[in-house]
């Protein structure tokens, strides 16, 4: 089972995204110098293995991975500017075009100019959490989007997931602009984490903070700040500049 975890794991990072492609690497000697006088099983053994692999078990092992390293203190450095963060977003796996196989994976149809299916195509798509920051962007879960289900709604599962099995695993938790969703940011705030949305200067929420604001003095104003009130001697302070206003548009 190791070796064909490594397996696995050494093709998925070297770009060969097929049981084809690894047999290939395979017979071409390309993974002996991580093996030592072994003799790798075949892409039939590999695909068996996988078949019966209890994915709750491999669940419990990735978790256990990041309480370890937590525990251990490997990650206490792994921070921007003290803050332990978190980024969230979805992910496109992998796709097939057998109808059969692709029975529960999200549909995807093309069409040409005049409207008709030219091709149909089955997406697996997942949503990710990993740690971000100086060190070491440690992977906390992956979790399967299931069928007709949007990424935002995996997401709040996922959070609630994260919480349960780390808890007071980050401090912020990160997230591009289609997470501007209060269902969303009303999940992580429940779940005792503050949460930022980097929204494209595109969008409208920014045009509209910047009509609300003009000539209006701020509410709060702080000058030499540091992360979470902590007392420095040294590093990066900040002047902030604080705007409150509820009366947003947002789509």
């Amino acid at each position: 089972l190791p070796q064909i975890i490594l397996l696995v794991i050494f093709s998925l990072m070297s770009g060969l995204h097929s049981f084809h492609a690894m047999e290939e690497a395979i017979k071409d000697n390309d993974f002996d110098k991580f093996f030592n006088n072994v003799d790798l099983p075949s892409d039939d053994t590999i695909k068996d293995v996988l078949r019966k692999l209890n994915l709750e078990d491999l669940r419990e092992i990735a978790a256990s991975i990041v309480q370890k390293a937590r525990y251990n203190q490997a990650l206490k450095s792994n921070t921007i500017d003290g803050v332990k963060v978190v980024a969230i977003d979805g992910t496109h796996i992998f796709s097939m075009s057998s109808e059969r196989l692709g029975e529960n994976a999200q549909k995807k149809e093309y069409k040409d100019e005049e409207g008709n299916i030219t091709a149909v195509e089955y997406q697996e798509h997942a949503v990710g959490a990993s740690y971000v920051g100086k060190d070491v962007s440690l992977p906390l879960k992956l979790k399967r989007r299931p069928q007709d289900e949007g990424e935002v709604t995996t997401a709040k599962k996922l959070v609630d997931e994260l919480n349960r099995d780390h808890f007071q695993y980050c401090d912020v938790i990160v997230a591009d602009s289609l997470y501007i969703n209060a269902p969303f940011i009303n999940r992580v705030l429940n779940n005792n984490k503050e949460v930022i949305v980097r929204v494209k200067q595109e969008n409208k929420l920014i045009e509209n903070a910047k009509g609300l604001f003009a000539g209006k003095k701020p509410d709060h104003i702080f000058k030499n700040v540091t992360p979470k009130d902590k007392n420095i001697t040294s590093g990066t302070l900040y002047d902030l500049e604080i705007w409150e206003e509820e009366n947003f548009i947002w789509s």
